[in-house]
């Protein structure tokens, strides 16, 4: 599957029209209401993530239409932040006298899973969360575009969507 294609905000902010202004796309869907407070159904724990991903990607990218993704992103992020530790689970089930089944229930629980770590990342790539996301491309030469092209191709990845 090929790379999912950035928000033209996000473009604008990386600089990547200042180098190519014939890429703006003009039908890109705007949406004028801003991101907004989170959800009510955001558990408490939550919040702060959804805060400073806000805060983070900043500059006007997000906005109402990105709220379930923010949304999705700040609950994983804030299981990822939670997880426990082998040690910790021993402790808790000393000092809770659990069964085995009790044990391998709450690691199952608490422990975010690598589906889970997979979809977090994928997420934050869209928004643009790492240096490789927020880089400009130093050499447009179509030859490079054209043999990258070739590369998924060959991979499998490419998507014509």
């Amino acid at each position: 599957m090929g790379r999912p294609r950035k928000p033209a905000a996000l473009l604008e902010l990386s600089g990547a029209f200042r180098k190519n202004p014939d890429r703006r796309r003009a039908d890109e869907p705007k949406d004028p209401r801003a991101l907004g407070e989170p959800p009510g159904r955001l558990p408490v724990e939550a919040i702060p993530y959804w805060e400073e991903l806000a805060t983070m990607v900043g500059g006007g990218v997000l906005t109402f239409r990105d709220r379930w993704v923010v949304e999705i992103a700040a609950r994983l992020m804030e299981k990822f932040a939670r997880q426990m530790s082998a040690q910790t689970v021993l402790e808790l089930s000393r000092a809770a006298d659990l069964s085995a089944d009790e044990i391998r229930d709450l690691i199952s629980r608490e422990q975010i899973t690598n589906s889970e770590i997979n979809l977090l990342s994928r997420m934050l790539t869209a928004l643009g969360m790492t240096p490789a996301d927020r880089s400009v491309p130093t050499n447009a030469n179509p030859a490079n575009r054209f043999a990258a092209l070739a590369s998924e191709i060959k991979r499998g990845e490419f998507s014509a969507g």
